[in-house]
């Protein structure tokens, strides 16, 4: 029996004390922005590697437009964005100078072609970043956070025999 306290016991030290040394570092694993295009439709765009995050937290700072695209997949939104397509994270990229012709859209061009938007691979928009919506820490629970998402966790549905 006291093994087992005691076990159970150095195990939750052991969480809090790796908990507290990854918050101490305070880095940040991923990180959502709100950006507006030219025709001021918004769209969130998570990214997840500290170039990205660095780049687009200048972006926020100085108010600049520049072009940002990447690989387009399907997706549904969910709450108050309506657009049925997102920026794949690790393809999000910035560009100072003007993309292919073929490679320039607004958010409003890839919705209603999305199709052709899914088959040419990788488009790019002219935005200004907003805001931060959201950011999750390198803790614990925020790498839990980032790998499970904003999805509900199952739920269990009981038979009656």
């Amino acid at each position: 029996m006291y093994h087992r306290c005691f076990l159970i016991f150095f195990l939750f030290i052991s969480i809090i004390i790796l908990e507290v040394k990854s918050s101490e570092a305070g880095s940040i694993i991923n990180k959502t922005f709100r950006i507006q295009d030219e025709q001021g439709d918004e769209i969130p765009i998570e990214v997840k590697t500290e170039e990205q995050i660095t780049m687009l937290d200048s972006l926020l700072d100085n108010g600049e437009m520049v072009w940002l695209g990447g690989k387009i997949e399907e997706y549904i939104f969910s709450g108050e964005w309506d657009w049925e397509f997102h920026f794949v994270s690790d393809s999000v990229e910035v560009l100072y100078e003007e993309p292919a012709e073929d490679e320039q859209a607004t958010l409003e061009d890839i919705q209603d072609n999305l199709s052709e938007w899914l088959e040419n691979g990788r488009a790019y928009i002219y935005i200004t970043v907003q805001e931060v919506i959201s950011a999750t820490e390198a803790t614990t629970w925020g790498r839990i956070k980032a790998f499970y998402g904003n999805k509900k966790y199952p739920k269990y549905k009981y038979r009656k025999n």
